[in-house]
């Protein structure tokens, strides 16, 4: 079970990565960067 919890924390870094981006180019502003700030890889 650790390994299909592994893998979806796997797959959700880069989901969360990709939302980031959208955000920032739909903002376009500072506002971005303190999104990106609050998130907490560890």
């Amino acid at each position: 079970m650790r390994v299909l919890h592994l893998a979806l924390a796997l797959l959700a870094v880069p989901a969360m990565a990709a939302l980031v981006v959208a955000g920032g180019r739909s903002l376009k502003g500072s506002e971005s960067v303190v999104a990106v700030d609050q998130i907490d890889p560890a």
